[in-house]
């Protein structure tokens, strides 16, 4: 009988910090994608990015990557000059759908 008594404190003293710990948690959480429309949604930009870049003459030697999480475009590499990395941000905000662009990663490097 007293090691019932035990068992069962024990069963609710975890249960209660079990409950008291998951708001915690929950605030911890770390962000996530949307789901599968935001996936294709995010390739879709992408995609039309790199093929507003590829028309771009003033883009011609640079070597930019593109990639976009929940609408954000992400721009790295190398640029060719200052104007070109303008340019290449420039492109990306004009695509629709596009929230932001993040071109820290795009480095400007004569060719």
């Amino acid at each position: 009988m007293h090691m019932t008594f035990i068992r069962n404190a024990l069963s609710i003293a975890a249960l209660s910090t079990g409950l008291l710990a998951a708001p915690a948690m929950a605030a911890d959480a770390q962000p996530h994608s949307d789901g599968v429309v935001s996936t294709i949604s995010d390739a879709a930009i992408t995609t039309k990015v790199k093929a507003k870049m590829l028309n771009d003459k003033g883009l011609k030697n640079s070597d930019i990557s593109v990639s976009t999480f929940n609408g954000v475009v992400e721009l790295s590499g190398t640029a060719t000059s200052a104007s070109a990395k303008a340019q290449a941000e420039a492109d990306a905000k004009s695509v629709e759908s596009v929230k932001s662009v993040d071109a820290s990663a795009l480095i400007v490097s004569p060719k």
